[in-house]
């Protein structure tokens, strides 16, 4: 599966390594659902890598639609934007759901929904792998 809202957003953010941590973060854990195991190690550093591309993405969203529009933004945008905390693949979820009841019509709703479309199957595979975690 491709992520081109993520890895482009993640390009905007990111060291030049995190694009491609991230892509073999997925593989992994792409193919510890296949095997239907995964040690706690490769469990917990997927998760991690996928969160921090996560989180730089975020920040890539913030930067462009938030802190550098505050002046200009409308009001309920800003009360849109502070509906979010810090992004997580445990989030995900709730994140989505807020974003999709929100009735603002907004270039930064867009960003916001098309990324959390986007690594919704993410958050569900990890919570596919879960019960498959196995200690070393």
């Amino acid at each position: 599966m491709e992520y081109p809202t993520l890895t482009t957003l993640l390009r905007k953010r990111a060291a030049s390594d995190e694009e491609e941590r991230f892509r073999r973060a997925v593989a992994t854990a792409t193919a510890a659902r296949s095997a239907g195991v995964i040690s706690h190690s490769a469990f917990m550093d997927a998760k991690d890598a996928i969160n921090r591309a996560f989180d730089r993405a975020w920040q890539a969203i913030f930067t462009e639609h938030v802190e550098t529009q505050w002046d200009n933004l409308p009001e309920d945008a800003r009360r849109f934007w502070d509906l979010f905390g810090y992004p997580a693949l445990h989030t995900l979820n709730g994140y989505l759901g807020r974003a999709e009841r929100a009735t603002l019509d907004h270039q930064l709703r867009d960003a916001v929904l098309a990324l959390l479309r986007e690594i919704k199957p993410l958050g569900d595979l990890f919570a596919e792998l879960r019960p498959m975690v196995v200690k070393e």
